[in-house]
């Protein structure tokens, strides 16, 4: 394919102008080669201007004031060239290490993973500026973890006794679309061990909150899902919450679950 290279640390196509790959972030040392000495290339031209200066400045050397300025263009023009050379150098020198640093970061990541620190995931990816490419799946981790919130809030209305119609909906609802979220991550990516083995957890913990919590059968639950489906980019609305609601409402029943309207008092 024209335009296209395989890379070395991934295997994966991509486009030969990308200094970067964009599966695994590994160095195109072809591309990176190329930049380097591209910017050799314009520090040799920025030095061949200062050689050939403009001929009225040469004029004026002759002059105190002339040669002040003809000091200071050469100053700024010897300043550009060195920023110029450290920045190629410092970014070929970044490059050079690109395998070795993603592969540090991974590990990490993965034994955060291990540990379902979701909160630290994020926070060390946030710490050294990581996202996308080989990173994404811990992205998807940590938002994923996002609907465990909703098992905890449901435990605690349960231990209550009691729960409004309209917190059962949006229970129901971020439970299920959390589920239907991870399945849809879980076909379309290949993840990491460790990322897809706490995409599974969360996804059990769920169906558990709403099988065994919330009394779900499965054919409720996959009408829920369905639903989570039909309307994954609706926002939140008390019409929405009530769907949820009615599907699930017979379950709660057979819970023992009680269930009352919203303004109702829980004692």
């Amino acid at each position: 394919m024209a335009g296209m290279i395989r890379c070395k640390n991934c295997g994966a196509e991509f486009d030969a102008g990308l200094r970067l790959c964009p599966y695994c972030g590994a160095a195109n040392e072809t591309a990176v080669k190329k930049e380097y000495e591209e910017a050799l290339e314009e520090i040799e031209k920025k030095r061949r201007a200062l050689v050939h200066l403009p001929k009225q400045l040469v004029r004026l050397w002759g002059k105190r004031w002339g040669r002040i300025l003809l000091i200071f263009v050469a100053a700024v023009l010897a300043g550009g060239v060195l920023w110029a050379g450290i920045g190629g150098l410092l970014r070929w020198q970044a490059d050079r290490t690109a395998p070795q640093r993603q592969e540090k970061h991974l590990q990490a990541l993965e034994e955060l993973a291990s540990a379902e620190d979701y909160e630290g995931i994020w926070e060390y990816m946030r710490k050294n500026d990581l996202s996308g490419g080989a990173y994404s799946g811990y992205t998807d981790l940590y938002f994923a973890s996002f609907s465990l919130s909703y098992v905890q809030d449901c435990r605690y209305y349960l231990e209550r006794g009691g729960i409004w119609r309209s917190t059962l909906g949006r229970i129901y609802r971020q439970a299920a679309q959390g589920i239907w979220e991870i399945d849809s991550q879980l076909e379309e990516h290949i993840y990491a061990p460790a990322v897809e083995e706490g995409m599974q957890k969360i996804r059990a913990q769920l169906h558990t909150l709403l099988t065994e919590d919330l009394g779900l059968k499965e054919t409720e639950l996959e009408e829920m899902l369905i639903l989570s489906r039909d309307t994954a980019r609706k926002e939140e609305s008390d019409a929405l919450l009530e769907q949820f609601a009615a599907v699930g409402e017979e379950a709660a029943k057979r819970k023992g679950i009680q269930v009352i309207e919203d303004g109702e008092s829980l004692e």
